[in-house]
C-alpha cells in the first residue's frame, strides 16, 4: 500500500494497511511530537502567572472579589493551576494604590506593601514571582483574607491603566500569562479618572 505525503506530495510504501490508521502522522490533518530530553538543551521554563486584583469597594461591595479569591483558592489547593508547584506565581491587587505582595516561605506572614501609581516597585519583581511551592502558604492566606482587608476603603477610583503600566514591567524580563479580575462596575471610574490624568 503506498501514501502520499500531503506536504511534499512524496509517494511512501507502506509495509501494511494497517500502518495508515495506527500512526497519527498518516491519518490526522495535524499530531503532537513529544521531544524527549535527547532533543532538549535545557528544561522547559515553568509557565509564570501575574494575578491582579481589583479591589475597589464596588469589587467587594457586589461580592466580585470573594468570589475571586475563593476561585483562585480552589485551583490552588486541588493542583489545577497548569504546570503545579513550578509555576511562578505573583500577585498585584488595586484601588487607588498599588499593593504588591512578598509571599516567601521564609516570611511568617505576607507582605502587603502599598505604593502610589508613578512610585517604583517596592522590591525587585523576582522576591514577588515565586514558585507555587515556595509562596504556596502565604499566597493561600493573602486569598483568604482579602475579601476583609480593605472593607474600610471608601474611594471607588480605580488606577487601572497606571496597572498596566507595572504589568509590563513584570512581564518585559521572563514573559507569562497576565490574568486581570477587574469589575465591571468600575470600570467608568477608571475611565474617568484616566481623563483627568
Amino acid at each position: 500500500m503506498d501514501w502520499r505525503c500531503s506536504i511534499c506530495n512524496t509517494i511512501n510504501h507502506l509495509k501494511s494497511p494497517a500502518s495508515a490508521t495506527e500512526l497519527a502522522q498518516l491519518s490526522s490533518p495535524a499530531f503532537e511530537i513529544a521531544a524527549t530530553e535527547d532533543y532538549i538543551a535545557r528544561p522547559p521554563a515553568p509557565p509564570a502567572y501575574l494575578f491582579v486584583i481589583d479591589v475597589t469597594k464596588d469589587a467587594i461591595e457586589s461580592g466580585f472579589l470573594s468570589i475571586i479569591c475563593q476561585t483562585l483558592h480552589n485551583l490552588i489547593t486541588t493542583e489545577a493551576i497548569p504546570g503545579g508547584e513550578r509555576s511562578k506565581i505573583a500577585l498585584i491587587t488595586y484601588d487607588r494604590y498599588i499593593h504588591y505582595y512578598c509571599l516567601d516561605k521564609t516570611l511568617q506572614q505576607p507582605l502587603m506593601m502599598t505604593c502610589c501609581a508613578n512610585d517604583p516597585l517596592p522590591v525587585p519583581i523576582e522576591k514577588l514571582f515565586l514558585d507555587l511551592e515556595d509562596c504556596q502558604r502565604n499566597l493561600l492566606s493573602v486569598l483568604e483574607s482579602l475579601p476583609k482587608a480593605f472593607m474600610e476603603i471608601e474611594p471607588k477610583i480605580s488606577i487601572f491603566l497606571h496597572v498596566l503600566e507595572k504589568v509590563k514591567l513584570f512581564m518585559k524580563k521572563g514573559g507569562g500569562k497576565v490574568i486581570f479580575f477587574q469589575s465591571e462596575s468600575a470600570f467608568a471610574d477608571i475611565v474617568l479618572y484616566s481623563l483627568f490624568l
